[in-house]
């Protein structure tokens, strides 16, 4: 549920980002990883909206936030 609560809170930011102009689209979710397309232009904002909204659930334990970005899965990189 985790995951779900993220991806809706994360998805309604990036349609109101899309409706101002800006191209973010989150295009995969596999077990606990949101995968998303973006130019790299918008790169730093995906970052900081990330770190911003997925951990901003009230648990006991500090959730953490692995991010990695390439071309392609295969590349990711810190």
């Amino acid at each position: 549920d985790i995951i779900k609560i993220a991806m809706n809170r994360i998805d309604a930011e990036l349609l109101a980002r899309r409706a101002a102009g800006q191209r973010a689209r989150m295009v995969l979710q596999v077990h606990d990883e949101l995968i998303f397309e973006l130019p790299r232009a918008e790169l730093d904002e995906m970052r900081a909206l990330a770190a911003r909204l997925m951990p901003t659930l009230d648990l006991e334990v500090p959730l953490e936030i692995e991010m990695k970005v390439g071309a392609t899965w295969g590349d990711l990189e810190k």
